[in-house]
């Protein structure tokens, strides 16, 4: 019996780290349809955009790295691999299934930045 018994996992924060997932991938699927910035014809001539995107990016680096900081701490390998697949599979449903006004363009870009700052928080007070 050791980290690979079902009995001792905490499924609580199994179902914490399967959220992160799912909102840091989907933020990064937000933040990669604006990418690269000569493509976008929404960006050009708009440095909100851009000052938006960077704060996307920077948040959605702060979540990365706080959602595999929480699994590393927290959680047995086993079961971070597989909620982490969860997370990852449900991550672009999420984004697709999130209405049009918080998906494209700066809305987009901003609630995206905002929900992976909420994940980091969440993660790190833990």
């Amino acid at each position: 019996m050791g980290a690979t018994d079902v009995a001792t996992w905490n499924f609580f924060e199994l179902a914490i780290f399967a959220g992160a997932v799912a909102a840091t991938v989907a933020a990064s699927v937000s933040v990669g349809g604006h990418l690269p910035l000569a493509a976008d014809r929404r960006a050009s001539g708009q440095p909100d955009l851009i000052l938006l995107l960077a704060f996307a990016s920077a948040m959605l680096l702060l979540a990365s790295i706080a959602t595999v900081g929480f699994a590393l701490d927290r959680l047995p390998l086993a079961g971070a691999i597989i909620t982490g697949g969860f997370g990852l599979l449900a991550g672009p449903l999420l984004f697709q299934a999130s209405p049009a006004s918080l998906r494209d363009g700066a809305g987009g870009l901003l609630f995206g930045g905002l929900v992976c700052a909420g994940t980091a928080l969440l993660l790190l007070s833990f």
